[in-house]
C-alpha cells in the first residue's frame, strides 16, 4: 500500500490545476510540480512531509529533477523515515525546521494532566471509527469552521475534491467523537504507513473543545494503533512557537521529539536568479515568500 504522502493521486488533489506529480525513484518519493512563472515550474514535497527513504540517493534524485528542467525543489523531511542529517548535505538548503512530537505506540506516555482530561472527556462523549467517505459533509463543516477561525490559506485550506481523494485512500483511518446521543464534536484523520502512523488532519467544534473531544479521540487512537510503531503527532501550527495550546496538547501525549528538516535546492541557477532578483531573506525558494506573494497579488 502506497503511503498517502507518496501517492500521486493525493498530491494531484492538492493542486488539481497544476502539473502531474513526478516520481523520484532514488528517493522513493513523489513531488508536486508547480508553475512559478511563464513556462517555468518548480517542485515541492507532499503536504505535510515528504517521506524520503532513509537510504535515499539524494544526488541522484536532484539530478532527475534538474533533468526535468525545474527551477528549484523544496520539501520537509518525514521524521519517521527520512535520511540522517548528514545525508542531506547535497541540498543547497538543509536546516532544522520544526519539532515533531512522537508517540511510542508500544509504551504510550501520557501526562497526569492529560489522563485527567481523558477521564473527563469519557463522561461526555464517545469515539468510534468511521469511513470518511460516508461522513464528508460533517468533516467539511468541521474543517471549514477551522479554516475560518484560523484564517487558513494555501494548500492547508483544502478543497472538497482534495477531501474526496483523501477519503478514497486505503491508508487512512478516521476517528469521530460525538456526544452521547448527540451531535458530532470532532473528527481526526490518521495516515498509516509501514509501522508508522501520522496524525494527518483534525477538526473539532467549539462544543467539542469544551468537552475535551480531542483528548477522547487521542486516547482511542492509542488503543486503535497500539503496537504499530511510532505515531507522529506533528508540530506546532504553522511557524508558531512551541509554547501554545496545541503544542502543550501534543507534548502531553508524546514519548519523544524529533526535528523535521527543511530541504531545498536550486536546480536552474539562471532562472532561479531571474525569479529571485532583488529579493532577500531566508525563505526558500525566496521568490515564493508569502509577503512577496501578497504584494504581487495586491
Amino acid at each position: 500500500m502506497t503511503h498517502l504522502y507518496a501517492d500521486g493521486a493525493w498530491l494531484r488533489a492538492l493542486d488539481p490545476d497544476g502539473e502531474a506529480p513526478l516520481s523520484v525513484d532514488p528517493w522513493g518519493a513523489t513531488v508536486r510540480v508547480r508553475r512559478c512563472g511563464p513556462g517555468l515550474h518548480d517542485a515541492a514535497g507532499a503536504y505535510p512531509v515528504c517521506p524520503i527513504r532513509s537510504d535515499a540517493d539524494v544526488p541522484a534524485g536532484l539530478a532527475i529533477l534538474r533533468a526535468w528542467g525545474l527551477v528549484s525543489v523544496v520539501l520537509v523531511t518525514d521524521v519517521l523515515c527520512g535520511p540522517p542529517a548528514q545525508a542531506l548535505a547535497p541540498f543547497d538548503v538543509a536546516r532544522p525546521f520544526k519539532k515533531h512530537w512522537l508517540v511510542d505506540l508500544a509504551r504510550p506516555s501520557i501526562s497526569k494532566h492529560h489522563r485527567y482530561e481523558i477521564r473527563r472527556a469519557a463522561r461526555a462523549c464517545v469515539v468510534d471509527e468511521v469511513r470518511l467517505v460516508d461522513h464528508l459533509d460533517a468533516w467539511n463543516t468541521l474543517y471549514g469552521a477551522l479554516v475560518a477561525r484560523h484564517r487558513i490559506t494555501g494548500v492547508q485550506a483544502f478543497s472538497r475534491a482534495a477531501f474526496e481523494a483523501l477519503a478514497r485512500h486505503p491508508s487512512i483511518v478516521t476517528l469521530r467523537a460525538r456526544e452521547v446521543d448527540g451531535p458530532v464534536l470532532g473528527m481526526h484523520v490518521f495516515a498509516l504507513g509501514d509501522g508508522t502512523v501520522h496524525s494527518h488532519l483534525a477538526a473539532t467544534s467549539g462544543r467539542g473543545y469544551d468537552l475535551g473531544a480531542g483528548y477522547a479521540i487521542h486516547a482511542a487512537a492509542l488503543e486503535r494503533f497500539r503496537g504499530r510503531g511510532l505515531m507522529d503527532l506533528g508540530g506546532a501550527a504553522g511557524l508558531e512557537e512551541e509554547d501554545t495550546g496545541l503544542a502543550r496538547f501534543k507534548a502531553g501525549f508524546a514519548s519523544e521529539t524529533r526535528e523535521a528538516w527543511l530541504c531545498g535546492a536550486v536546480l536552474d541557477p539562471r532562472r532561479y536568479g531571474r525569479l529571485a532578483a532583488g529579493r532577500e531573506g531566508g525563505y526558500f525558494p525566496i521568490y515564493r515568500a508569502p509577503d512577496l506573494a501578497r504584494t504581487a497579488a495586491a
